[in-house]
């Protein structure tokens, strides 16, 4: 199970999720952020991770996708945090490659 919390303030929308960001649940977060995240809102795009507990591939994907989308993130275990870097290093990599691979 995944709980999704938005909280919107004139200058972030912060996103809180609680449980694992796996299967079907991934399917939720991803519908959740086509329907309230708007790509040309200037505001700060803050997904907070402190309270996940387990991450799949797919879960994966979708925060790489959430951070070429230009969102920011709080991890504090050291799993997540390692998991954040990479995906952030591959990114980097993506760009510079001019190739995206996710989606």
């Amino acid at each position: 199970m995944l709980k999704i919390t938005v909280v919107d303030s004139p200058d972030e929308q912060r996103w809180l999720l609680q449980g694992r960001l796996a299967g079907q649940w991934v399917d939720a977060l991803i519908g959740s952020w086509e329907k309230d995240h708007h790509q040309n809102d200037k505001r700060r795009c803050l997904v907070d991770l402190t309270d996940v507990t387990f991450i799949d591939r797919k879960g994966q994907a979708a925060l790489a996708e959430l951070m070429a989308q230009g969102a920011d993130f709080i991890a504090t275990g050291v799993y997540t945090k390692e998991l954040l870097s990479s995906l952030r290093s591959a990114q980097e990599r993506s760009e510079k490659e001019g190739t995206r691979r996710w989606r």
